[in-house]
């Protein structure tokens, strides 16, 4: 992807109250402990401790992470050896995790941009890979942006769409264009919420402004 998330701000209340919310639409009804889950831990790690609580093992999540100083400074990559890094971009690491022989029954992207051909390209990986299998839950998130109109037009040749104004359309078309063809998107379901930055040295940060995210089960 051609942008990183926030040095700071997924500590923030808004942000740990949307991220168990996004687990428990993932999980609902669910055993995770036979799961494998992908999951962007970034230096904190802090999606662990709720999916341990349900149940989830360590040698079934795996965590893509591009950043190998982050992995040098995370706690839970000393903590956890179990857990499967690739420290590569998703579209990276994609490849290579099918080639491990994984299919992904759960999945929280949270990419922190807005859409963008990057991101959409991503999601094209994301579908073609064979990780999406029917029955397989997946939660995106991204960034509410004024996308240019040759970034509609780009999604256009991947999915029908007019237009990407409203948090519903623009999730709608990123669960679309990874089920394509092959799949239906059943479940769909939105939310939308505000991310602001802790204060540091007397100002305040802006971490993440109008996130929204879905989550859809695949069939």
């Amino acid at each position: 992807m051609a942008k990183r998330g926030p040095r700071i701000g997924y500590k923030t209340k808004v942000k740990g109250d949307n991220r168990i919310d996004q687990w428990s639409a993932l999980a609902f009804g669910l055993d995770l402990s036979a799961s494998t889950i992908l999951v962007f831990l970034s230096e904190e790690g802090l999606e662990l401790p709720i999916l341990f609580d349900q149940g989830a093992k360590a040698e079934n999540i795996i965590c893509v992470e591009r950043d190998p100083n982050v992995l040098a400074r995370a706690k839970w990559y000393r903590k956890h050896p179990k857990i499967n890094v690739y420290p590569h971009d998703l579209n990276v690491a994609i490849p290579k995790i099918v080639k491990d022989g994984f299919h992904i029954d759960y999945a929280n992207l949270d990419f922190c941009c807005q859409l963008c051909v990057p991101l959409v390209t991503t999601l094209v990986t994301l579908r073609d890979s064979g990780l999406v299998l029917p029955g397989t839950r997946l939660s995106v998130t991204m960034i509410n942006g004024r996308e240019q109109p040759a970034v509609i037009e780009y999604c256009k040749t991947e999915y029908p769409v007019e237009w990407l104004n409203s948090m519903g359309e623009r999730m709608n078309f990123a669960m679309h264009v990874i089920a394509g063809r092959k799949y239906s998107v059943t479940g769909l379901g939105c939310n939308k919420y505000q991310s602001y930055g802790t204060k540091k040295n007397g100002t305040t940060a802006l971490c993440g402004c109008n996130m929204q995210w879905s989550a859809a089960e695949f069939n």
